[in-house]
């Protein structure tokens, strides 16, 4: 019993890790959108 206790611990902690991993990937993609639109308003701005 204590080695699959273990097991669904470690899969447990892996899930935890991942859906960290997916809100970071996600809050990244939101800033890297963010400053290409606001490159993307500069460059338009400047080439008026």
């Amino acid at each position: 019993a204590r080695a699959k206790e273990d097991a669904d611990r470690v899969k447990r902690e892996y899930e935890e890790k991942l859906a960290r991993l997916g809100d970071t990937k996600r809050e990244l993609a939101e800033e890297i959108q963010r400053i290409a639109e606001a490159d993307r308003e500069r460059m338009l701005a400047e080439a008026r």
